[in-house]
């Protein structure tokens, strides 16, 4: 009998085992599609941010090619020089743009809301606890409430 119990005990704990090991794969793949899904986040976040941004670089002007005009002067007289070209004022220089426009996030911090959904997702996928993550967005993004946002991010990282 007691062979039996001893048996059975065996049994339940492998069948615990594997059990265990079967949530361990299931959470690492749950992470790792978490950590592709935010890969592709920040690379939209990116890609929408590039095509906002506009080129700071005024236009060269470019110069108009000179138009020849015949030549009035019978031959053998000689050829008077042309007259030296005007010089083209500069082209007004325009004030600096927002490089990020619309991304702006709190006290001028690139990337907003998105951008700490982004960093809060990445701490929470390394570990770090809700506390840790408030924090850490609180310096990089300055003061707000993201009470909802923490309750998503890390119910999405299963935490």
């Amino acid at each position: 009998m007691a062979e039996q119990a001893a048996q059975r005990v065996r049994e339940v704990i492998a069948a615990a085992e594997g059990r265990a090991e079967e949530i361990v794969r299931e959470a690492e793949a749950d992470a790792e599609r978490l950590r592709a899904e935010a890969t592709a986040e920040a690379e939209r976040i990116r890609a929408a941010a590039k095509a906002e941004t506009p080129d700071p670089r005024p236009p060269s002007p470019v110069p108009e090619p000179p138009v020849p005009h015949p030549d009035p002067s019978p031959p053998g007289d000689p050829v008077p020089d042309p007259p030296a070209p005007e010089p083209v004022p500069p082209a007004p220089t325009p004030p600096n743009p927002d490089p990020t426009p619309g991304l702006a996030g709190h006290n001028g911090a690139p990337g907003g809301d998105a951008g700490a959904r982004l960093l809060a997702m990445k701490l929470a996928l390394e570990g770090k606890g809700r506390d840790q993550i408030a924090a850490e967005l609180e310096s990089r993004f300055g003061a707000a409430d993201r009470g909802s946002l923490l309750d998503d991010v890390l119910a999405r990282a299963g935490r």
